[in-house]
């Protein structure tokens, strides 16, 4: 005996194993949360290049069906929290929620819907481009969602609109483990300040 240890070839093998299983799970995990974060991104880019140009256009408008500034002003205050990027999404489908009930459109949207659906072409085109590059990583592909994604990449009707806001769930159906921000949350802060900031201005 020298002092050194032996370690038979069955231990040696299953410890390999063991180390190859845990870097592979890490390798996994990794590519996930990076594919997540980066649909994040293109998709938080969209409600805010959206958001911004809503803006801009609403203070030169004069439509009482328009939506309230208010809104904007209470999203200002949360900016950095984490129900910054859901209230930006609650704003967005109420700025465009006449697409879906089917009601006259007011102003502002008829403004703002032209860029919207250019930046959510845009955002489809990208985010096809992320889906192939997960789904070669993992050897899978989801047809489906490729196929849609691709539609809508070329979409010109405002069915897109819909589109974009139901694609983190429907992402979420189909890939589970690329589960997004949970942007379908209400957004009760944001809601109660306008509703406080409104009865405000009501005559006593």
């Amino acid at each position: 005996m020298n002092g050194s240890i032996s370690i038979s070839p069955l231990a040696l093998l299953i410890c390999v194993g063991l180390i190859s299983l845990s870097t592979g799970d890490a390798s996994v995990g990794s590519t996930v949360s990076l594919t997540v974060k980066e649909i994040e991104r293109l998709y938080n880019e969209v409600l805010q290049t959206s958001l911004d140009d809503a803006r801009t256009k609403l203070s030169h408008l004069n439509d009482s069906n328009a939506i309230d500034r208010q809104y904007f002003d209470e999203l200002d205050k949360i900016v950095g929290t984490d129900s910054y990027y859901s209230s930006a999404y609650f704003i967005f489908a109420l700025i465009n929620s006449s697409l879906f009930d089917q009601s006259e459109p007011d102003q502002l949207l008829l403004q703002v819907l032209p860029s919207e659906k250019i930046c959510i072409r845009n955002f489809f085109v990208k985010v096809r481009l992320e889906l192939l590059k997960y789904f070669a990583t993992r050897q899978q592909t989801t047809v489906e969602l490729i196929r849609n994604v691709t539609r809508w990449q070329q979409a010109t009707e405002n069915s897109i609109v819909l589109a974009f806001l139901e694609f983190p769930q429907k992402l979420q159906d189909q890939v589970p483990e690329l589960q997004l921000m949970d942007y379908m949350q209400q957004a009760r802060g944001l809601v109660e300040g306008i509703a406080q900031a409104l009865q405000a201005t009501l005559p006593q």
